[in-house]
C-alpha cells in the first residue's frame, strides 16, 4: 500500500515540477492548449457532418460536396494539431533532459560527509522510470492530454451541447459522471499498484546491476543458480503487479466503452423524445453524439485528477530527494592556489594538523593527525582495512572534511582555497581504475579536459611513455584509437592502471595520490608499476595507501591502526624498531602475527 500523500505535500511536489524551468513548461503547456483547439474543432465537424448527413438523407439531399469540405477542413486542422504536439514534446523532452543533467549533477556533487540510502539500482530507476517514463508522461501527454485538453475541449463541449439543447447538458452530465466514477473506482487501485511496481522496479535493477558487476564472482562461487533464482522472483513479483494494473485497466476500459454506447443509444432515444415534443430538431442531436466524449472525458479526469498527480508526485520526490542531496561546499569564490600565492616555507607540499574525522556519531576513523608531504617525496600510507587509510586520502583530497584540524597546500589553507583550485593540484589512482568506454587516447586526455585546455597528440604520448603504457599501447592495430570497451574490458588490469597513471600525469598536478595500486596486479604488472613510481618520484609528490608490504620500495612510511600514525620511517627503521610495521610484514610473508597491537 502507498504511503498517505496530503494536499499540500502534492501540490508542493506538483509546483515544484511546474517551476523547475518555468520558460520551457510555459512553451509545453501552449503546445498542449494549441492542440486542445483543432481537437475539438475536429470532433465539433464530426458531429456536423453527421447530423448534414442525417437531415439530408432526410430531405432526400446529395451531401457528397459537404462530405469534401468536411475532409479538407479536418485535413486542415491537423497542421495546428502537429506544431502543437510538437511544442509539447519538445518542452517536455525538454524538461526530463535537464531534470536528468540536474540529478547527475548533484549526484557528482554531494557531500560524502553525509550518508544516504540511494544505491547505484536505484539512482537509475529514478533517472530511467521515474525521471524519464513517469515525469516525462506528466510533462507530454499527462499535462497535455490528460488534464489541459480535456478541459479546454470539455468545457467547449457543455457549451456546445447547452446550445443545441439544455435539457441534453443534464443527460450529459449524467453519463459524464457515470463513466467518471467507474474510472475513479478502478484508478486509485491500479495508481497503486503502478507505484508498487516502481519500487520493484529499482530493486530489480539494483539486482541486474549487481550480476553484471559480479560476474566473476559468481562464476567464482557457483551462485549462478541462486542469483538467477532470486532474479527471477524479483521479475516474477514485478509480472504479478504488471498484470494485476493491466486486468483492472482493462475492466476500467470496458466499463469506458459501455458508458460510450450506452450514450449513444440514450442521444438517440433522447433525441427521438425531445423532436416529438418539438423541442429541438432531430438532425441537431448528431451533434452531441461525439461531443458528449469530451464532455465524458472532462469529467473522467477530474474523477482522476488527483490520483494521477499523487503518482506523480511519488516519482517527483524520488527524483527531488536526489536533487536535494547536501552538496559539498566548493568555496568557489574562495582564492585558488597559484603562482602568486605558493608557500613551499620548508619545501612542504601537503601538511595535516591535529586533523579528527568521524561519520555523523559515530567513533572517530582518524585521530589527531599531523603530517607533513614534503615537494617530491615518496610517501607511503601503510595499515591493515579499517585502519583509516582510505579516509586520510579522501581527506586530502578534499572529499571528506575534517570535523576538527587544518590542512594545507603549498602553504594554502584547505578552508580558504576553491575546492576545485585545491583538487586542479591532485590526481588520484583509484584502487578500481575505472576508463571510460572511448579509445585509449581519449581516456588518457579525460586526466586534463576539465582543468586545462585539449591537450595535444604530442602530450598523450608523453604522459603514457612515463606511465610505461606506450610500448603496449603500439602493439594495438588502432594504437591510441584503440577502444578500450566497457570499463576497460579490451584490456588486462595492469594496461587499464597504466592508462590511468598516463592520465593523471597528462593533468600536470603536483600531487599523484595512488589507493591500493598493487592489490590486483601479478607479478609482472607490479614490477611496471614501481618501473613507473621510480620515474613519478623524481617529478611529482607521490602518496601510495596499501595494505601490501614491498620493501625498499618507498623513501618515507607511515603506520595507520586505528586511525593513528602509530610508526613513521623507513623500510629499515621500521623493522628495527619491530612494532606495528614489523608485525604486518611478518605477517604478510611468514604467515606469523604478533598480538601485542591487540591487545
Amino acid at each position: 500500500m502507498t504511503e498517505k500523500y496530503s494536499k499540500k505535500r502534492v501540490y508542493k511536489l506538483i509546483k515544484r515540477l511546474c517551476t523547475f524551468d518555468s520558460k520551457t513548461f510555459g512553451i509545453s503547456v501552449l503546445g498542449a492548449v494549441i492542440t486542445a483547439i483543432p481537437w475539438y474543432v475536429t470532433v465539433l465537424l464530426n458531429g456536423i457532418l453527421m447530423r448534414t448527413v442525417t437531415d439530408n438523407v432526410y430531405r432526400g439531399i446529395s451531401t457528397w460536396k459537404f462530405i469534401i469540405q468536411i475532409i479538407i477542413a479536418l485535413i486542415l486542422l491537423r497542421i495546428p494539431n502537429i506544431f502543437g504536439y510538437r511544442l509539447n514534446a519538445w518542452g517536455s523532452i525538454s524538461l526530463v533532459s535537464k531534470l536528468q543533467e540536474k540529478i547527475i549533477q548533484k549526484w557528482i556533487g554531494k557531500d560524502e560527509n553525509k550518508l544516504n540510502n540511494i544505491s547505484t539500482g536505484d539512482l537509475l530507476s529514478r533517472i530511467i522510470k521515474d525521471c524519464g517514463d513517469i515525469l516525462g508522461d506528466f510533462y507530454f501527454q499527462g499535462l497535455g492530454l490528460k488534464i489541459i485538453e480535456p478541459l479546454i475541449t470539455g468545457v467547449l463541449g457543455l457549451i456546445t451541447i447547452f446550445l443545441i439543447d439544455f435539457r441534453l447538458v443534464i443527460f450529459s452530465l449524467i453519463i459524464g459522471l457515470c463513466s467518471a466514477a467507474v474510472s475513479s473506482f478502478f484508478s486509485g487501485s491500479i495508481q497503486n499498484l503502478q507505484t508498487d511496481a516502481m519500487k520493484v522496479h529499482s530493486n530489480t535493477t539494483q539486482k541486474f546491476t549487481d550480476i553484471i558487476k559480479g560476474i566473476a564472482t559468481i562464476k567464482t562461487y557457483g551462485s549462478e543458480e541462486k542469483m538467477i533464482s532470486d532474479l527471477n522472483s524479483q521479475c516474477i513479483s514485478a509480472a504479478k503487479i504488471g498484470l494485476k494494473a493491466e486486468t483492472k485497466n482493462q475492466l476500467a476500459i470496458f466499463f469506458s466503452s459501455l458508458f460510450e454506447m450506452i450514450s449513444i443509444v440514450g442521444y438517440i432515444l433522447i433525441g427521438l423524445y425531445l423532436s416529438q415534443k418539438k423541442y429541438v430538431y432531430f438532425p441537431d442531436v448528431m451533434i452531441a453524439i461525439p461531443i458528449q466524449s469530451l464532455v465524458s472525458n472532462m469529467l473522467k479526469m477530474i474523477g482522476e485528477f488527483w490520483n494521477y498527480l499523487v503518482s506523480v508526485s511519488v516519482s517527483a520526490e524520488r527524483i527531488f530527494e536526489v536533487i536535494d542531496l547536501e552538496q559539498e561546499d566548493d568555496r568557489a569564490e574562495r582564492e585558488g592556489i597559484t603562482e602568486d600565492n605558493i608557500d613551499y616555507t620548508n619545501n612542504v607540499m601537503v601538511e595535516l594538523k591535529d586533523v579528527n574525522y568521524k561519520f555523523s556519531r559515530s567513533q572517530f576513523i582518524l585521530k589527531d593527525i599531523n603530517l607533513k608531504i614534503m615537494r617530491n617525496d615518496l610517501l607511503t600510507i601503510v595499515g591493515d582495512s579499517g585502519s583509516g587509510k582510505t579516509t586520510l586520502i579522501k581527506i586530502i583530497l578534499g572529499v571528506l572534511v575534517p570535523q576538527s584540524g587544518n590542512i594545507f597546500m603549498k602553504g594554502q589553507n584547505f578552508y580558504d582555497t576553491s575546492l576545485f583550485s585545491w583538487r586542479s593540484n591532485i590526481s588520484y589512482v583509484q584502487q578500481e581504475t575505472p576508463l571510460f568506454d572511448r579509445t585509449i587516447g581519449e581516456n588518457i586526455a579525460l586526466g586534463a579536459l576539465g582543468r586545462r585546455k585539449k591537450p595535444s597528440f604530442e602530450e598523450v604520448e608523453k604522459a603514457a611513455k612515463l606511465a610505461n603504457a606506450h610500448d603496449f599501447i603500439m602493439k594495438f592495430p588502432k594504437q591510441y584509437d584503440t577502444p578500450v570497451g566497457e570499463l576497460g574490458s579490451n584490456l588486462s588490469f595492469g594496461q587499464r592502471q597504466r592508462i590511468v597513471i598516463a592520465r593523471a600525469l597528462v593533468s600536470n598536478s603536483d600531487i599523484i595520490i595512488f589507493d591500493e595500486p598493487t592489490s590486483s596486479l601479478d607479478y609482472e604488472g607490479e614490477k611496471q608499476f614501481y618501473l613507473t613510481i621510480e620515474k613519478l618520484k623524481k617529478i611529482r609528490t607521490v602518496i601510495i595507501s596499501t595494505h601490501r608490504i614491498i620493501p625498499n620500495s618507498y623513501s618515507k612510511i607511515i603506520v595507520l591502526y586505528n586511525g593513528e600514525i602509530v610508526e613513521r620511517g623507513t623500510h629499515e627503521s621500521l623493522m628495527i624498531d619491530k612494532g606495528r610495521y614489523y608485525e604486518l610484514f611478518y605477517s604478510q610473508f611468514n604467515g606469523k602475527y604478533n598480538t601485542k597491537f591487540n591487545s
